[in-house]
């Protein structure tokens, strides 16, 4: 294992890169920031989904998806949603280029084990496996958190103009494969539609 590329290397790049760098906002969120809170969400609501289904969620495999999910963003940089997603072919070769990406990164810091391993995981990240929806939920909550207090404090109307598609993004979850997450969904919806875009 090399230390120096660990502590100094490629991962480092994630507390420099931007996320929503298409709008002006008042505070600059990095990569890192929102790993740390889909992490951290990720982890709650893996812990509500456990208690109240009474359901067991593997979370060394949910923390490993969730802390690597977007590893490749120190090479590639943050791509705004609506542009990855403006096009499937366009978002087919973005998915390429990123695994390449991805790849560099974790050969740097994993000579010792096979890449192909931390690959799997970071393709399959939000895969239709408990973990991968739990993740997918909590990286939409990160993203409405974000928002929020953009909204909220910075009164950001770039950010709230551009963010509007948040309703398509809510209904991702209104579907039966995420009927566990229903009570959290109507939450969310609640601060969406009466928070953000009122």
């Amino acid at each position: 294992m090399n230390i120096k590329k660990l502590l100094v290397g490629h991962v480092i790049r994630l507390k420099y890169v931007n996320r929503f760098s298409t709008c002006r906002t008042l505070h600059k969120e990095s990569v890192a920031e929102h790993v740390f809170f889909t992490t951290l969400y990720s982890l709650v609501v893996g812990e509500w989904i456990e208690q109240t289904y009474a359901v067991t969620v593997n979370f060394r495999k949910l923390l490993s998806k969730a802390i690597i999910h977007d590893l490749e963003e120190c090479i590639t940089g943050d791509i705004p949603r609506d542009f990855k997603h403006l096009d499937i072919d366009l978002n087919e070769h973005i998915n390429k280029m990123a695994e390449q990406g991805f790849q560099k990164v974790i050969e740097s810091l994993f000579q010792f084990c096979s890449a192909s391993y931390w690959t799997d995981i970071w393709k399959n990240a939000k895969d239709d496996s408990i973990e991968g929806r739990i993740l997918s939920f909590a990286d939409f909550l990160s993203v409405v958190s974000y928002v929020y207090e953009e909204t909220r404090i910075a009164k950001s109307l770039v950010l709230k103009e551009q963010l509007t598609t948040m309703g398509d993004y809510c209904k991702m979850f209104s579907v039966e494969e995420y009927k566990m997450f229903w009570p959290l969904t109507k939450q969310v919806h609640e601060i969406v539609f009466e928070e953000i875009l009122k």
